[in-house]
């Protein structure tokens, strides 16, 4: 899995209006082949410029392949909407991607460890199996 970050900061003056886009813009990509999920965050730290608000909008894409996708064919027509309606100064976006790495002998409280899936242990215990045959 990819997560597709996607941090935004807009004056308080289109708060409502940015927020409302926001919210179809989100589900028109959740509707795209790939996008699993987004979570919408509030920027708490840093804080964001005085007179603007800050939130962060990450996607759980299934695979690279999903997002070069999403970027080839689907991003200049959303970005061009946004721009378009908002302008360059309304919003000023910055974007990353992110994959997850695993975390090996970290001591969580068995209640986390328990009911969380451990990346890379599928391959760690396919290792154990082999070299046990």
């Amino acid at each position: 899995m990819v997560v597709y970050e996607v941090n935004l900061e807009f004056d308080v003056a289109i708060a409502e209006e940015y927020r409302a886009w926001l919210d179809i813009h989100i589900r028109e990509i959740l509707a795209l082949p790939g996008f699993v999920s987004a979570q919408l965050h509030e920027v708490l730290d840093p804080r964001p410029t005085a007179g603007r608000l800050g939130l962060s909008v990450r996607y759980l894409v299934r695979d690279d392949a999903s997002l070069d996708s999403y970027l080839r064919e689907h991003a200049p027509r959303l970005r061009a909407d946004g721009l378009q309606r908002f302008g360059e100064e309304g919003v000023r976006i910055r974007r990353r991607t992110l994959r997850e790495v695993a975390l090996d002998n970290i001591d969580q409280p068995s209640s986390v460890r328990d009911t969380q899936p451990q990346p890379g242990a599928a391959v760690r215990d396919r290792r154990r199996q082999q070299a046990a045959e």
